[in-house]
């Protein structure tokens, strides 16, 4: 009898262990998902402030280029009425105004674009960050979902 109680207490004892090892390496690896889940997250977070700068410096540029694209308008529609207001028979002063028109008509579909570059530049961008948004956003869910389960 006394056997049986000693082989029933080695057997539970044993048991014990099997479990607790168990629960040990069951806790181990949700430490590991939960830290890898948590450096993804600073990643991804990291990479979207470098996107909302690069947005910002993007925003920044195509302002500037428009203001300037205004001005430029503005500047050839001064020299278009001055053209007009000139009488033929100065062809001097009606030349160097060709070629100031002809110099800003250039200046203006470069300024055109460069606008049209950093506007596909500005949506690639948004895009992307977009995209890194919806990886974040998943990436939690599932994180969410590990620690309530």
């Amino acid at each position: 009898m006394k056997l049986l109680l000693i082989g029933c207490s080695l057997a539970l004892s044993a048991l014990c262990i099997t479990q607790w090892l168990r629960e040990s390496a069951i806790r181990s690896a949700a430490l590991t998902h939960s830290t890898e889940a948590a450096r993804q997250i600073a990643d991804l977070q990291s990479s979207a402030a470098k996107s909302d700068a690069r947005l910002a410096a993007f925003e920044s540029e195509i302002t500037r280029l428009t203001a300037l694209q205004q001005e430029t308008a503005a500047a050839l529609a001064d020299a278009n009425s001055k053209l007009k207001s000139i009488t033929p028979a100065d062809p001097a002063t009606t030349e160097k105004l060709r070629a100031d028109l002809t110099s800003r008509n250039q200046t203006i579909a470069s300024q055109n674009d460069a606008l049209k570059k950093l506007a596909a530049e500005r949506d690639n961008l948004v895009r992307q960050l977009n995209d890194r948004t919806r990886e974040w956003n998943e990436l939690v869910r599932k994180s969410s979902r590990r620690t309530t389960d």
